[in-house]
């Protein structure tokens, strides 16, 4: 039971750390996401500003 109970132990390390690693992982990703969705928006404002300002000198 002791052998057992020490042998789960040591397998729980690599375990936790493979978890961090995708934790990891999934950070850099919605950063990535974030950093596309920020830029995506920004050009869809400055088109959109462009197109009321064209809007605008045609009348």
């Amino acid at each position: 039971m002791v052998a057992h109970h020490a042998d789960f132990s040591q397998q729980a390390l690599p375990v936790a750390h493979l978890q961090q690693e995708a934790n990891d992982n999934l950070l850099l990703r919605l950063e990535k996401f974030s950093l596309a969705t920020r830029m995506l928006a920004a050009a869809f404002l400055a088109a959109s500003a462009a197109h009321h300002m064209d809007f605008d000198t045609m009348q």
